[in-house]
């Protein structure tokens, strides 16, 4: 039903469409962002005067509704919303680290790619507590690789050019230093490695019980082929009169090996938070 003019209702109509002008506010916009939202504010009072004018003719609702759709297209395409940029010492480009260095970053990744997939194929396996230490450990290693690349490339620069055996004497402090922080990256990195002991054999045991599994069925194309070819008698395949303990032994290989991820993640937190 539409509000005749002169009533009440269509006062408040009009100033709710008025009012409603200015909830376009986002979160964040940037400063550019901050003119066009002023901007596009003043075009939409602009022409709600036009609109309370209309409102005499053909009630508030379409003139409002023009206003609004106008004072959005304004408020998207002039409201540009602020960037977030990562500080420089919460990003690491693998790019600027050495082919070795990147190889060394990549064993960390690689680890937290198997235990993500045993998480997804291992009913039983809980990744989140591990998971957890390793993405902490892998940004602890890319920060520590971006801060000795550059260290490394120098002293091996200078050393390369070193004119005497005194500029070779003066340059060892630093290979010192660089050497010291290499260790503490392989420190983690073979923590990183013992963990993943348990978690590769529980994969690997896995891959053996999906494949026994395939085994133990659709063996009577087989049995039938050996039946017809008169060399043999028939009657089940060798496997088949195995394939129940092969299975149960491969899922209790499975559930050992799952124990021992279990095990290995609390000491691995434990060597983290001990250690660093």
């Amino acid at each position: 039903m539409r509000l005749r003019p002169g009533t009440p209702a269509v006062a408040v109509a009009v100033a709710v469409g008025f009012l409603g002008l200015f909830p376009y506010l986002p979160v964040r916009l940037s400063e550019e962002g901050m003119k066009g939202e002023r901007m596009s504010l003043g075009a939409g009072l602009s022409w709600s005067f036009w609109a309370v004018g209309i409102t005499f003719v053909t009630g508030p609702f379409i003139p409002f509704l023009l206003v609004h759709l106008l004072r959005y297209g304004l408020f998207v395409s002039l409201g540009k919303p602020a960037e977030y940029v990562v500080p420089a010492d919460r990003f690491v480009d693998p790019a600027e680290l050495g082919y070795e260095a990147r190889g060394r970053l990549r064993r960390i990744q690689d680890a937290c790619d198997r235990v993500v997939e045993a998480q997804r194929l291992i009913p039983d396996f809980d990744a989140w507590p591990a998971l957890v230490v390793l993405l902490e450990q892998e940004w602890l290693v890319a920060r520590d690789l971006a801060r000795i690349a550059p260290l490394a490339e120098e002293v091996g620069r200078l050393a390369a050019e070193a004119a005497s055996d005194r500029v070779r004497e003066a340059i060892r402090p630093r290979e010192k230093v660089v050497k010291a922080a290499n260790r503490q990256v392989n420190r983690r990195l073979g923590r990183v490695a013992k963990y993943m002991r348990p978690v590769d054999a529980a994969l690997t045991a896995h891959r053996e019980w999906e494949q026994l599994s395939h085994l133990a069925g659709g063996t009577e194309d087989y049995a039938d082929l050996l039946a017809r070819g008169g060399s043999g008698p028939a009657g089940p395949l060798p496997h088949d009169l195995h394939g129940d303990r092969a299975l149960r032994a491969s899922r209790a290989a499975i559930e050992g090996h799952v124990r021992e991820a279990h095990e290995a993640a609390a000491w691995l937190t434990s060597a983290v938070r001990e250690n660093g």
